[in-house]
């Protein structure tokens, strides 16, 4: 099986495990050189705030290395690491930003009205943007202009 058609084919494996435990695959990359193989699974919830609890990760974990298919693809030298998205992981759909509401953000954008990157609480996420709420000021940003976010310390 080439290179690709095995990185597609685990994914396919994995997305399917993860439906099934009510997650989703948000980033996902697949080394192999040889014998060696190395898998990282960034998860998101489906759900509310999109946020996925270590349960359904553990869950998500367990059922794909016990996976025949996922077993006879993948050599038997591989590490995996599966997670959720980190504070430091970036913004940019809707439902990243839905994941940290209430938190403050620093955002790089391409809107020409105000200074880039500029931090904000964020306060609102909406189908076409999110509200930044900086000095006081509830400020738009539409997702097309928003280059990424990422929750400040």
């Amino acid at each position: 099986m080439g290179k690709m058609k095995e990185k597609n084919k685990v994914l396919e494996i994995v997305n399917t495990i993860a439906d099934k435990n009510k997650a989703e695959v948000i980033d996902y990359t697949y080394n192999r050189n040889r014998e060696h193989c190395f898998l990282k699974i960034v998860l998101g919830g489906i759900e509310g705030d999109y946020n996925i609890d270590l349960s359904q990760i553990t869950a998500v974990t367990k059922a794909i290395r016990s996976n025949q298919e996922f077993e006879e693809i993948v050599p038997e030298d591989y590490k995996m690491e599966v997670t959720s998205p980190g504070s430091d992981y970036p913004m940019r759909s809707k439902k990243d930003f839905t994941r940290n509401k209430g938190q403050k953000v620093r955002l790089k954008h391409d809107n020409l009205e105000i200074k880039t990157p500029v931090v904000g609480k964020l306060i609102k996420v909406e189908d076409d943007g999110i509200f930044l709420e900086i000095s006081g000021e509830e400020k738009f940003f539409d997702y097309q202009k928003i280059n990424f976010g990422k929750v400040c310390f």
